[in-house]
């Protein structure tokens, strides 16, 4: 039988990990306790020094498949593994950092099979809560991931949130190629072909302390380290316009403007690639947010 012959309903969970047996090993539990029984888990180990098969070894669980890379390839390369294995209709992607809650997955799907005829939605993203916090991530109403709401970034979650049709993935991978914005990227690319529901509910656990880590490069990133950060930006130039992509660039290359080194030189790089416009338009909110009413 041919792969789409053996397609069966239901979801299958695509987990990767790189190096941090703790965090899978929590990212499983998570996955083990949904209250809608998740039919596969797929572990993908992107090559990873330490030996992870063994905490996969310490669940006695027939769904869990595991597979390492042959080399260090990157998250995408790994969800893109995921989902050439997977069997269900519906793949979620959870990473080794984050946990589900137990109600998401029966939470995303309800919604998105509401009515078995209905093929309406093609996959969905949700919200989430910081796991050291208990602080919730919440972005507007539940309803339509909207196009025109991406132009400006992505609001919504990582990948840990998204819940897709097979179908789609298969033909919609995300793009191994882009070292940052792979989310955003991948969202654009799915709204653009049906309609991506948006739950506001937190249904995961994000946790900040990895993304404090990358919050810290980004801050003590070099101008010349910047430009392959722009690479999911210029990619969607013409579906961004002009205002969006020049406010999207200026956007990126000030992140962390307060913190970092050379604020000036920094400015200036954002002059030559988004413009003026652009630039003192996002350096204006940026002043405004650091102000009490910007906070309020």
């Amino acid at each position: 039988m041919t792969k789409a012959e053996t397609i069966s309903t239901g979801v299958s969970a695509v987990i990767t990990t790189y190096n941090r047996p703790d965090y899978l090993r929590s990212a499983i539990k998570s996955v083990l306790t949904q209250s809608h029984e998740v039919r596969e888990i797929i572990v993908i180990d992107d090559c990873s020094p330490n030996v992870m098969a063994e905490v996969v070894e310490e669940f006695a669980d027939e769904r869990i498949q595991y597979e390492r890379l042959s080399k260090n390839s990157g998250a995408n390369r790994a969800r893109n593994r995921g989902v050439e294995i997977a069997t269900s209709e519906w793949i979620a992607f959870l990473d080794d950092d984050d946990e589900w809650l137990p109600d998401k997955t029966r939470l995303q799907l309800n919604e998105l099979i509401r009515e078995s005829s209905d093929q309406r939605w093609i996959g969905s993203v949700c919200s989430y809560r910081f796991l050291e916090s208990g602080k919730d991530r919440v972005w507007g109403s539940t309803g339509v991931v909207e196009l025109e709401t991406l132009k400006s970034g992505n609001p919504y979650c990582g990948a840990t949130g998204l819940v897709a049709r097979r179908e789609y993935l298969t033909r919609t991978k995300f793009d191994e190629a882009l070292p940052c914005g792979q989310d955003w990227d991948i969202f654009v690319r799915l709204a653009a072909q049906g309609d991506l529901l948006y739950l506001k509910d937190p249904l995961f656990l994000y946790r900040r302390g990895s993304h404090d880590s990358v919050t810290l490069k980004a801050k003590s990133l070099k101008i010349e380290e910047l430009h392959p950060r722009l690479a999911s930006i210029y990619k969607h130039q013409a579906w961004l316009g002009n205002q969006a992509f020049r406010l999207r660039l200026a956007n990126q290359t000030l992140a962390y403007i307060p913190q970092k080194k050379n604020r000036l030189r920094w400015i200036r790089e954002s002059v030559r690639l988004a413009g003026w416009s652009a630039t003192v338009r996002v350096l204006l909110r940026k002043v405004w947010s650091l102000l009490p009413l910007g906070r309020a």
